[in-house]
């Protein structure tokens, strides 16, 4: 039977980034001041070091399976 936790998938949206694939951080260089760097806004955008940047990883229910667990398929 297909996995509840990403409906067969195999993978889920990335919680760190809620499946953005990056991250929004205060610029180092200027500590949210503004800056050339960031534009003047203090921020940057970084790519998500859990997802690596796709937005999605692993379902932790199958394994990235797709299939529930203990489930060999119909017999």
């Amino acid at each position: 039977m297909l996995c509840d936790g990403c409906e067969g998938t195999g993978e889920i949206n990335c919680e760190k980034c809620e499946g953005k694939g990056n991250l929004v951080v205060e610029c180092e260089e200027c500590r949210g001041e503004g800056c050339a760097t960031c534009d003047s806004n203090g921020t940057l955008q970084v790519e998500c070091h859990e997802c690596n940047g796709s937005g999605m990883v692993e379902c932790d229910d199958c394994e990235g399976k797709g299939m529930k667990k203990g489930n060999k398929g119909s017999s």
